[in-house]
């Protein structure tokens, strides 16, 4: 298999890198009415080495002056970042100079998701995220101008976090 560094051209892998770091911003989920699911705060780690194929996030959503961690790795092959874990599956992929778009799959097949992350500035991106299932779009959850608050992310390419960078839990 082809190295994501090789396999992908310039501004795929400049668009990767630019993921890097610790981002914040505003969770907000409603149904296809309009009508409100759900809204909490979240930071974001990205971990990406291109050369070594490793990538490592961590979302820590809070709520209610409650925080909680979820952290998955993931790895390329070729352009496509693949991800698994016991809970989901999903590839992503550049697409655009500014826009990575993802597709997922609960593992017991009941869900899917369809997100759209548009890095609107070095520091700034948006994302969307279709909720979909049993083939019926059923909530939006979007992300809008989440703030890259660091260049380096507060995890190490494993997903652990890094003593002097990671929010407290």
């Amino acid at each position: 298999m082809t190295p994501p560094d090789e396999a992908m051209a310039d501004w795929e892998a400049r668009l990767w890198q630019l993921q890097t770091g610790t981002w914040s911003g505003k969770v907000t989920t409603r149904a296809v009415d309009g009508a409100l699911i759900d809204e909490y705060d979240v930071v974001t780690d990205v971990a990406v080495d291109l050369a070594a194929n490793r990538y490592a996030q961590r979302v820590v959503t809070m709520r209610g002056g409650r925080a909680e961690a979820r952290t998955f790795t993931a790895h390329w092959e070729g352009r496509d970042l693949v991800v698994r874990s016991p809970r989901f599956t999903a590839r992503a992929r550049a697409a655009a100079a500014r826009v990575i778009v993802l597709t997922g799959r609960s593992a017991d097949g009941s869900s899917e998701t369809v997100e759209t992350i548009t890095l609107l500035t070095d520091h700034t991106r948006a994302r969307t995220v279709q909720h979909i299932e049993a083939g019926r779009l059923r909530a939006v959850t979007v992300v809008s101008n989440e703030q890259r608050q660091s260049p380096l992310p507060g995890i190490d390419l494993a997903g652990e976090p890094l003593p002097q960078r990671g929010p407290a839990l």
